[in-house]
């Protein structure tokens, strides 16, 4: 058992880290002009104003499993994705006293396609944060890429008819938008193909704190909100 790991997830998630470092990040943000990386209690604020009713949350990437433990106090349940095996059994050892979070090993393509599989009677918020880019130092991803966004977005539009009503986030949109991953060759962005994909499928967009949200459009197509 990963000793060191299973302490740094106690740590994190424990309150007093999480009373420091809201202060901490207010002051970095301010440092910044209030550009870069929002506090992490604005990004959970809208993660829950703009999420559906009697719902479910689909996370990818649950990494040390604090926006996990957060979402399970303000959904029915929480079904998080965890690839990397060490860091899967550390936390799933930590999310184990929340009854209602279920966590996954597994890539989240292989994950979404069998969470998916069946039809859903619960509305979906879908929270998608597993990538490992190069300036990623933890590097924890382990699917076949290493930003598998656009497989994951695949993969929901195949299952779209399962799903009662649904609405997805997507986490640090930057770097989906710089695109740090040096083996990528296309001149167009992984950002222009996810807003490429909203259009095609009717979905509406915006982008607040560096989280995308695409939810069906009632608009016209592509639109944003």
């Amino acid at each position: 058992m990963n000793y060191k790991l299973n302490l740094k997830i106690f740590i994190i998630n424990s309150a007093i880290y999480n009373f420091l470092n809201f202060f901490r990040e207010i002051i970095v943000w301010h440092r910044q002009n209030y550009r870069g990386r929002s506090p992490t209690f604005i990004k959970r604020s809208l993660l829950i104003k703009n999420s559906l009713p009697n719902s479910i949350w689909i996370e990818t990437g649950t990494y040390l499993g604090q926006t996990s433990k957060f979402l399970s106090k303000n959904s029915l349940q929480v079904y998080t994705i965890e690839p990397e095996k060490n860091l899967f059994k550390s936390v799933k050892k930590y999310l184990n006293k929340y009854k209602n979070i279920i966590t996954i090993n597994n890539t989240s393509e292989l994950a979404l396609e069998k969470l998916l599989s069946k039809k859903i009677k619960n509305n979906v918020n879908f929270f998608l944060d597993a990538h490992n880019v190069s300036n990623n130092n933890t590097k924890t991803y382990k699917g076949s890429v290493s930003n598998p966004i656009l497989n994951e977005l695949q993969i929901i539009k195949k299952k779209i008819n399962n799903l009662k009503n649904f609405i997805i986030f997507i986490d640090d949109v930057n770097w989906h938008k710089i695109d740090y991953v040096g083996t990528h060759k296309n001149t167009t962005s992984k950002l222009d193909q996810i807003i490429n994909w909203c259009r095609k499928n009717n979905l509406c967009w915006e982008i607040d704190h560096n989280v995308m949200i695409c939810k069906k459009n009632t608009n016209r197509v592509g639109e944003k909100f």
